[in-house]
């Protein structure tokens, strides 16, 4: 019963000391900004605060930014944006160019991959037939990122494992697993196709919004 009391009395003392609580607020805003201008300056900052830390918890909870590079550190970069989405590729082409039995590539927009020192490129096969531009460092040779051929301008393909924290992501599907080497079991938690898949029917909806936003630009 005495706690019940106890608890009854600290509501009711909550409940009168908000408007008091409100009050000082009020008193200690008019003595503090004498003027409009100066309170219209302080919403202005106030807000910009607020803006820069939701983005900051935004970039943490997506393990943003992503980091990475070439073997011998010449190559750099940065990627600022949310992945578009990333599989592993099982197809034969892939493990010739990179002597594994897969590659796992990371989907995204060019617009947010920052990257600094000089590579070149070349154009390899694809199992479509029209090829891509993988992009490598001149002096140790890592293939960093890719540019398919099929796929619209800005978009762009990284090779996961060249991130510093490549476990920051894990593969979302798996595809031409019929070239897969048999020995390889794959999870049975991640969605897996003979081929490749139908983008519209396996990335997540906000990914196909802003890849379909990307070939809107690319083709006017």
């Amino acid at each position: 019963m005495s706690i019940i009391l106890q608890q009854l009395a600290n509501g009711i003392t909550v409940f009168f000391a908000i408007p008091i609580f409100l009050n000082q607020l009020a008193l200690i805003a008019k003595r503090s900004f004498k003027n409009r201008n100066s309170v219209f300056l302080y919403i202005i900052h106030h807000s910009l605060v607020i803006i820069y830390e939701r983005g900051k918890r935004m970039l943490k909870e997506n393990n943003l930014p992503l980091i990475g590079g070439c073997s011998c550190g010449q190559v750099r970069y940065e990627l600022t944006e949310k992945p578009l989405f990333t599989h592993a590729c099982h197809c034969t082409d892939c493990q010739r160019s990179t002597g594994s039995g897969f590659v796992i590539h990371t989907l995204t927009i060019k617009s947010g991959f920052k990257i600094t020192g000089e590579t070149k490129s070349t154009t390899l096969p694809t199992g479509s037939g029209a090829g891509y531009n993988p992009h490598f460092c001149p002096k140790c040779g890592t293939f960093v990122w890719c540019e398919y051929h099929v796929a619209p301008k800005g978009f762009v393909v990284l090779r996961t494992g060249t991130l510093d924290k490549p476990n920051d992501i894990q593969p979302q599907a798996h595809i031409f697993t019929t070239q897969k080497l048999p020995w390889l079991s794959l999870p049975e938690n991640v969605p897996h196709f003979p081929e490749m898949y139908n983008r519209k029917e396996t990335w997540p909806k906000e990914s196909n919004q802003r890849m379909d936003r990307l070939a809107a630009n690319s083709s006017s």
